[in-house]
């Protein structure tokens, strides 16, 4: 019974979800609660994944859902952050630029070409992912603590090796997608 109401679906659909007073209570200025809901958002990525493989609950629409989820979380989150003036234009623009690539790969494979894909990411996309997140934490306690003079010296590293992997990811993204829009290839990696 627990596992049903704790489906990775549902995990996943409420990552999304959580994001409308996430992003209220930012925009706010109730910084606190709105880290702690994001941090929650952020912990259903991990737990539906685990229960996903552990329960062999993986499902086709969980497969697609959860990409969709987690760039939607992360457009949303650092674009609030660009907006507070925390990150800069450049990181923004590449990050998103990627993941809305990436979401509008979707519809145009399933619905327009109807091609049936998969999604098996690879380390790097996870670690790209993984280091978004690591951004966003720094830019809630930057919020949360009132510091907002960011240290080039700690900061723009993390920026640079995160716009390194997103350009990676780019590089690769476009031509398999190039495949798997000419039939010649089903899987995104």
């Amino acid at each position: 019974m627990l596992l049903k109401i704790f489906s990775p679906n549902i995990l996943t659909s409420l990552r999304i979800i959580l994001l409308i007073p996430c992003l209220y209570l930012l925009f706010n200025n109730q910084f606190i609660y709105s880290f702690i809901i994001a941090l929650f958002a952020v912990s259903t990525d991990f737990l539906d994944g685990y229960l996903a493989r552990k329960y062999n609950l993986i499902t086709r629409f969980g497969s697609i859902l959860d990409p969709i989820a987690d760039k939607v979380l992360i457009i949303s989150l650092l674009t609030c952050f660009y907006l507070l003036n925390l990150i800069p234009i450049w990181f923004i623009l590449l990050s998103n630029m990627r993941d809305i690539l990436q979401l509008l790969s979707i519809p145009i494979l399933l619905l327009y070409k109807k091609i049936n894909f998969k999604v098996k990411p690879k380390i790097i996309p996870k670690w790209a992912t993984a280091i978004k997140f690591i951004i966003v934490l720094i830019c809630f306690s930057l919020c949360i603590f009132k510091s907002y003079q960011i240290s080039d010296l700690y900061f723009l590293p993390i920026l640079v090796v995160s716009a390194l992997l997103e350009i990676y990811i780019l590089v690769t993204f476009i031509p398999r997608f190039i495949l798997i829009y000419r039939k010649k290839h089903d899987t995104f990696e």
